[in-house]
């Protein structure tokens, strides 16, 4: 998309209130969504023009006002009239397959995914809100699923050696295997191996029941859990796995039993620990934003094979 192809129109105070009907921006506080709005230009987007060209990097970050955009992804095709574009592409940071052309002239609110992260990551109420937004939509969508797509298969076989309590160094070892927290600081995987608790279960014993408040998420590291949703589907977690992060980062409910089915030993951390960690280590905080936008689009595009 070259400048030719782009008409700055304004930046005001309006742009707060288009930003707030959007799903990822709803929780967002006024003063927080009014930074966020600071970022973004209101754009004349010529037709035909390429906004985003799959297999290279989102070059801006898009708020759909007015017009209508072709947007193919995945084999899929849709035309958004309103709503973002390329937003959760910028979140997992590497090159995707989405294309977006301006079907009508558009009028957009535009922003540089270097101002985006940046801006996220140095104001911690973005970030909180931003990843309980996320886990949110994640949450929809993974109820939402027919079959076991949703439950993410385990990064790496984990093994625990001997039945003694784990120190901080094993805990360290063992969280190192969690897709959500992989990739962490040093500093950041000590503190998060400090707070995460060492949790056994006998075979029978709930995790939780569905509707139960969901303050903490799970990694499994031996054993067997049974799973059971609200459409009586039944599916099996074992060593790897990690169960009720998105609802914890969501603050909302199980949305599942959860029952060992064999005894099991897991590490249990709570996101009120985990989002103290976060205000102090802000890469831990986009490590997470990174995951859930991975596993939003990973569910879109298996909905769409």
């Amino acid at each position: 998309m070259s400048r030719d192809d782009v008409e700055v129109v304004s930046n005001d105070a309006g742009h707060l209130l288009a930003l707030r009907t959007f799903p990822w921006l709803a929780q967002l506080n006024v003063h927080d969504l009014a930074e966020l709005s600071t970022i973004f230009d209101e754009r004349l987007i010529r037709r035909r023009t390429e906004m985003v060209r799959p297999g290279r990097p989102v070059p801006a970050v898009y708020f759909i006002l007015d017009g209508r955009v072709q947007v193919r992804r995945a084999g899929r095709e849709e035309v958004v009239s309103q709503g973002p574009i390329g937003f959760l592409e910028l979140l997992v940071g590497e090159p995707q397959e989405l294309a977006a052309v301006a079907v009508t002239e558009v009028v957009a609110l535009v922003a540089n995914p270097d101002g985006i992260q940046d801006l996220i990551e140095e104001n911690f109420g973005i970030l909180s809100d931003g990843l309980a937004s996320l886990a949110g939509d994640l949450l929809t969508r993974a109820a939402a699923c027919d079959d076991d797509a949703w439950l993410r298969a385990p990064a790496k076989p984990l093994t625990v050696a001997g039945s003694g309590p784990l120190d901080v160094a094993e805990k360290m070892i063992q969280l190192s295997g969690a897709v959500l927290l992989s990739g962490s600081r040093l500093e950041a995987a000590a503190e998060l191996a400090r707070i995460a608790v060492d949790v056994r279960l006998a075979q029978g014993q709930p995790m939780w029941r569905r509707d139960d408040a969901g303050p903490d998420f799970w990694l499994i590291l031996d054993g067997e859990v049974e799973l059971t949703t609200a459409r009586g589907e039944r599916l099996r977690a074992g060593p790897g796995h990690e169960l009720g992060a998105i609802e914890a980062l969501a603050k909302a409910p199980r949305w599942y039993d959860a029952v060992a089915a064999k005894p099991v030993r897991a590490l249990r951390l709570p996101v009120a620990d985990l989002l103290d960690v976060i205000e102090d280590q802000r890469d831990v905080g986009m490590l997470l934003m990174r995951e859930l936008a991975v596993e939003i689009l990973r569910l879109d595009d298996s909905r769409a094979a």
